[in-house]
């Protein structure tokens, strides 16, 4: 083609050229400004915000949760059993009416004050309130005060999980209680609203704690010959402390979950153990955000170990925390209390004191020019609108302790040396008071139920400073319906074993979650022929996976590799690669023009820095396997990936993989460009996952994948010219992503050419979409339009915006000069949503999922 020169044309031509050239720069323009309005919609997180929720309950209900605010009373602590709950009506900003469950919440009398209550909550499925299953009403001073707040959403917004916390206007069967905190639970939700995938938390048991401290506030102190109490810190303290999940039942019911489980309590078990230092176990980066900002609010509540949480990201591997029940403070402190925390043996780490000079370094600007204070007040003066005549506010927050806080914190020297988790166990086990001989011990034995591969056991562990009699062990089955002994087994358990000595006991496996092994156990008199029951566990690790090996070592698995400063290189050439290709943790991954890698069977790459793979038209780069190989994982690369000519193919899931990734080609908070490349044949549920990251896509084709070819979660993206054929699944799907899409070509797709969900932001240009089920999706809260396309041969509807997790409102979706041929339906819109095709608002109707998931 010739390029039109200004030179060669008349002078009527220049002015012509001159107005094309202007219409063109408006047009680029507009374009520039249409892309920066696409942003995400917001999930709710404001404070100016005021909600109703109205509790009913019936009076025999009521009269039931009275009288266990009675017995707490007693002994000034509230003890939380399962048949605690009642049903009530709760009702949401006087429009939606939502069922629930509902029992008295907290530990403290401060939760029971006077005649208010506060009150934990569960929505009966599938409905949600504002968004959440499971959350807490409570009384604003049981937090110490508004702060708690602020607190929460400064680290949420610095990317540490924390529960959402506002207020809202409660009442109880008609009567005006105030403004109350609603703080919400660990669930799904909670996770998902903050781009978690679905995965466990962990929390250590701390009813081993409230039910001894319920013993000792019932039994009175007597004389000799009398029952005594057993001081509280005398015999379980943390690490000693077993870990609870959060919501067990549907961890264990769902097979992907209960791995997590199994890999999470595994870890976490052996860090507590002393075999897998600290930066194997947490995610670094976010462990120093914690302490920075709970550092900057001197708080320190939350270290206590009743009050600790942590999230198994199932795609790092590793633990993040998550900051609860903070108590923070309003008095006008400028020191700071720089508490690392035993537990986490942070400061032993270069890797944390790296990730936590870097954050320092980053806030440094914000805090001194103002803005993060500034920030904070606007978030204070919306609370206390609230709060106005409703409660004793007190003054305002002394915003003029953060910054002398902070320069503190970045003036730390990192000079002590923490005891280490070993250490730390040895150190408590030293301060143990002794046992009375004639105290009444509320749990004096810990027994765990745990399968490991093939078998199954019972694990004993003996907290106390004497012996335990185990008398007999039996099998509840709901099965055969009674119960079937075990051979009897007479034995002594061993005090003070460390957790990696336990004793074990082989027994048959459980075939049901309602079965139970039960055990007869004696320690003295006073706790004789008591019964435990096995609590469901999983064996501790050794060692962390999929952990990158020493310089020394990766150069001898990969004899092939050039290693220079930070870079590791694949030369040209073909290679086989048996075994799973781990880089050095910061090292750049080199594939140059022309490398042929071949992987073993469900093998796979990992990187935890950038990939450079650009091929050339003639020197392509091909990943590749002769079976089937598990794929590249990319992971918290700080720079730049570059993907260009490089042909992938052959992935799937190993069948005994336990690194549950659903991306054959994995990009984890590392931004990436991929261009003139191929993606063939996939067996895994997405071909191409990004993950809190920022992707280009150009002139890119994806082809016979059994499921979706490309999923991007939590993140951003362009997609030009690029081809999706024979694709079983979703051709494009996006969960709380902003995306543009030009020029690109659909053909042949099982499910949805486009899904645009999980308030999503989206737009398409030019686009082509034939023999699909559903051109284009928009669920759950998103936005999307699509212009200027044409869409044929569709099974389903063309055009369909429905909601299908109900944390979500409607969607939205606009369609604008697109054609449409020989389709079973132009468009399906469900209630509370809207399809607009070229100014013209669309019908709403009734939508049967189970039409649009047939397997799911």
């Amino acid at each position: 083609m010739k390029w039109l020169s200004l030179s060669s044309c008349s002078y009527g031509g220049k002015i012509i050229f001159q107005i094309l050239l202007v219409c063109l720069a408006i047009n680029l323009k507009l374009l520039a400004l249409a892309a920066e309005k696409l942003e995400l919609p917001a999930l709710p997180d404001d404070f100016s915000i005021t909600h109703q929720l109205h509790l009913k309950i019936a009076p025999q209900y009521m009269e039931k949760l009275e009288a266990k605010a009675a017995q707490a009373a007693k002994v000034g602590i509230l003890i939380s059993r399962p048949d605690d709950w009642v049903p009530g009506r709760l009702y949401v900003n006087r429009q939606k009416m939502v069922p629930v469950k509902v029992r008295l919440k907290g530990d403290w009398m401060d939760h029971l004050k006077g005649k208010c209550r506060s009150f934990r909550f569960k929505v009966k499925k599938p409905q949600t309130v504002l968004g959440m299953s499971k959350f807490s009403v409570q009384i604003i001073q049981t937090r110490k005060g508004y702060l708690e707040a602020i607190v929460l959403r400064n680290l949420r917004e610095s990317g540490v999980l924390a529960p959402r916390y506002f207020f809202v206007h409660f009442l109880l069967n008609g009567k005006d209680k105030g403004i109350m905190a609603l703080e919400q639970h660990f669930t799904k939700e909670f996770l998902e609203a903050q781009g978690r995938r679905d995965s466990v938390i962990l929390a250590f048991d701390e009813d081993y704690d409230w039910n001894q401290r319920f013993v000792n506030r019932t039994l009175n102190k007597q004389k000799d010959g009398q029952v005594e109490v057993i001081p509280l810190k005398s015999y379980m303290e943390m690490p000693e402390i077993p870990l609870r999940v959060f919501q067990e039942q549907r961890i264990l019911k769902k097979p992907v979950l209960k791995e997590f489980y199994r890999e999470a309590l595994g870890l976490m078990r052996g860090y507590i153990n002393g075999d897998i230092p600290t930066d194997q176990v947490f995610d670094s980066e976010l462990l120093a955000a914690f302490f920075i900002n709970t550092h900057l609010w001197n708080v320190d509540h939350h270290f206590m170990w009743i009050n600790y949480r942590a999230y198994y990201n199932p795609v790092t591997r590793l633990f993040e925390p998550i900051s609860f029940d903070n108590e923070a403070e309003d008095k006008e402190t400028s020191y700071v209390k720089l508490n690392f925390c035993k537990f986490y043996n942070a400061e032993l780490t270069q890797e944390f004191i790296a990730e936590y000079k870097q954050k320092v370094q980053a806030m440094q600007p914000l805090v001194a020019s103002g803005e993060f204070v500034k920030k904070l007040r606007r978030w204070e003066a919306q609370i206390r609108a609230h709060l106005q005549n409703r409660e004793p506010l007190g003054p305002p927050y002394p915003w003029q302790v953060l910054p002398r806080r902070f320069q503190t914190i970045a003036e730390h020297k990192f000079t002590r040396n923490y005891i280490g988790i070993n250490a730390f166990r040895r150190d408590w086990k030293k301060k143990q008071k002794p046992l009375q001989k004639k105290g009444y011990i509320d749990t004096f034995l810990q027994v765990f139920y745990i399968e490991d591969k093939d078998q199954a056991y019972l694990e004993f562990f003996n907290p106390m400073g004497r012996d335990i009699v185990i008398n007999n062990i039996y099998l509840q089955s709901r099965k055969i319906k009674k119960r079937l002994s075990v051979p009897l087994f007479r034995s002594k358990i061993p005090p003070n074993l460390d957790p990696d000595k336990r004793v074990r006991v082989k027994v048959p496996k459980i075939s049901s979650l309602k079965d139970a092994y039960h055990i007869i156990a004696t320690y003295n008199k006073y706790n004789a022929n008591r019964e435990i029951t096995a609590q469901r566990y999983f064996p501790a690790f050794k060692h962390a996976k999929y952990q990158p090996p020493d310089l020394k070592t990766f150069s001898q698995q990969f004899p092939f590799m050039q290693i220079n400063n930070k870079e590791a290189v694949i030369p040209a050439g073909r290679w086989e690669i048996k075994q799973t290709l781990i880089v050095p943790k910061g090292f750049t991954l080199i594939i140059q023009p022309g490398a042929r890698l071949y992987f073993g069977a469900g093998c796979r790459c990992v990187v935890r820095g950038p990939v450079i793979a650009k091929g050339t038209p003639d020197a392509a780069i091909e990943l590749t396997s002769l079976e089937t190989w598990a794929g590249l994982v990319v992971l918290k690369a700080r720079a730049l990936s570059q993907l260009k000519h490089l042909h992938v193919s052959r992935t799937g899931s190993p069948p005994d993989d336990d690194w549950e990734l659903t991306g054959a080609v994995t990009f984890y908070k590392s931004p990436v460009e991929i261009f003139d490349s191929s993606f063939q044949y996939n067996k895994t549920e997405d071909f191409l996952n990004i993950i809190h990251s920022h992707v280009t896509l150009k002139s890119t084709s994806f082809s016979q994948t059994s499921s979706d070819a490309v999923d991007i979660d939590y993140g951003r993206g362009i997609a030009e010219n690029c081809r999706f054929e024979n694709i079983s699944g979703d051709g494009l799907d996006i969960s709380r992503t902003s995306l543009t899409a030009s020029g690109c070509y659909f053909k042949t797709i099982g499910d949805k050419a486009i899904s645009v969900g999980e308030a999503s932001a989206f737009k398409g240009e030019r686009l082509t979409i034939q023999d699909a089920n559903i051109a284009i999706a928009s669920k759950d809260g998103s936005k999307a339009r699509l212009l200027n396309s044409k869409v044929s041969n569709i099974h389903v509807a063309a055009f369909m915006a429905y909601i299908k997790k109900s944390v979500y409102a409607g969607a939205y979706l606009e369609i604008k000069h697109t054609a449409v041929e020989n389709s079973r339906k132009i468009v399906m819109a469900g209630p509370k949503n809207k399809v607009v095709i070229d100014g013209r608002e669309q019908k709403t109707q009734s939508i049967d999922l189970q039409q649009i998931y047939p397997a799911r």
